[in-house]
């Protein structure tokens, strides 16, 4: 039975350690002191920095000998297998989000893998872009048959990022949109048909004063709004009067406090004044709180205010109403993303591909 190993993201404040609990150097430690690439102190100490590396002698000897005054220990999988397989499969993925269907979602990919006979190892996104290079850099280390990746969109732009990340056999990258002159493998998960269809949807029902609420502080939030903004203009209304935002806000707070912070932001903005005749949130347990928020204010769902979500939760189905939600089409993500892999390692020198995995629109009773 394949093995499933949780390595956890590191931070800032934690150095990585070995058995032992001490601080461990890095691969990328003994290549700064060198003042070297990376990939080049990875020929010099594994001979697996790459095809295109090139190290003379005098260097590789320089290198070792850093190696061995900063007690650099090699990944023992690395220097035995020399670019053996390993058959073992990473993903690195935003999990510990208590209001998304993330983990269930990465879980059901690493589960599909095991069954194809894969060890797996699975790590929570960082935030900060240094973060992500040392859990890349860690990632490496341990001689990855591949990697996948489903990164905040700031930091694909980040040089260091993508370095690290074309130094794994097999990178696929799960993106909300394409991401253009990308080396690797890509599986578009496009929320853009959803949200489209719960405008027709809501324009179709005769609503015509649309409230979005989303955390505008993220691209992939900025994104949904645009959407909306723009497929107001395709059916002939003025977004000024027909699009009103209600905004998350930095949600910098524990899973503890983090439902507080909506229930916050929803009873602050949506009173017996609010004048929406829908309501779309990006999160589906924000639509919980404002559905029940509603039922407060005693509004009637959906024949004052239609609602829809995004995620499609378990819990969603069972409201009173029904709520309407974009569902995210977890079945095909999986099945796509695994294909990939599976024939990326077959077939290494295969071109680049990208696939599409677009969301869609269910509509239940809150929606009208």
């Amino acid at each position: 039975m394949a093995r499933s190993i949780t390595s956890s993201s590191q931070t800032e404040s934690t150095p990585l350690t070995g058995r032992s609990g001490a601080s461990r150097t890095r691969l990328v430690d003994v290549a700064k002191r060198a003042k070297v690439a990376r990939s080049t102190a990875a020929q010099a100490l594994y001979g697996s920095g790459g095809s295109n590396v090139r190290v003379s002698e005098e260097t590789a000897d320089r290198i070792r000998k850093i190696a061995k005054e900063m007690n650099f220990q090699p990944n023992r999988l690395a220097r035995g297998l020399r670019g053996a397989r390993t058959q073992s499969v990473g993903a690195v993925w935003s999990v510990l989000e208590p209001q998304t269907t993330d983990a269930s979602l990465v879980n059901a990919i690493l589960t599909q893998l095991q069954a194809d006979g894969y060890a797996t190892y699975q790590s929570n996104h960082p935030v900060k872009i240094e973060q992500t290079c040392r859990l890349l850099d860690d990632l490496l280390s341990r001689q990855l048959d591949s990697l996948i990746i489903r990164l905040r969109p700031d930091h694909y732009a980040s040089p260091e990022v993508l370095d690290l990340l074309k130094q794994f056999p097999s990178a696929i990258a799960v993106v909300p949109w394409q991401v253009e002159k990308f080396t690797m493998d890509q599986v578009i998960h496009d929320r853009d048909p959803g949200m489209v269809e719960v405008v027709d949807h809501f324009v179709a029902t005769g609503r015509r004063r649309i409230a979005v609420c989303l955390a505008m502080r993220d691209l992939t939030e900025q994104r949904k709004y645009q959407v909306f903004h723009d497929r107001l203009i395709h059916h002939g209304l003025d977004p000024k009067t027909s699009l009103m935002l209600i905004d998350r806000g930095v949600e910098k707070h524990s899973a503890d406090e983090i439902y507080a912070h909506f229930e916050k932001v929803v009873q602050t903005q949506i009173d017996e004044r609010f004048d929406a005749d829908a309501i779309f949130s990006s999160n589906d347990v924000v639509l919980l709180i404002v559905a029940r928020r509603l039922r407060q204010l005693g509004i009637d769902v959906p024949r004052q205010i239609a609602l829809a979500g995004l995620n499609d939760t378990l819990a969603c189905r069972y409201w009173d109403p029904p709520l309407a939600m974009v569902n995210r089409q977890q079945d095909h993500l999986v099945q796509s993303v695994c294909n990939l892999v599976n024939a990326r390692l077959a077939d290494p020198k295969r071109p680049y591909e990208s696939r599409h995995v677009p969301m869609r629109f269910n509509i239940r009773q809150s929606a009208g």
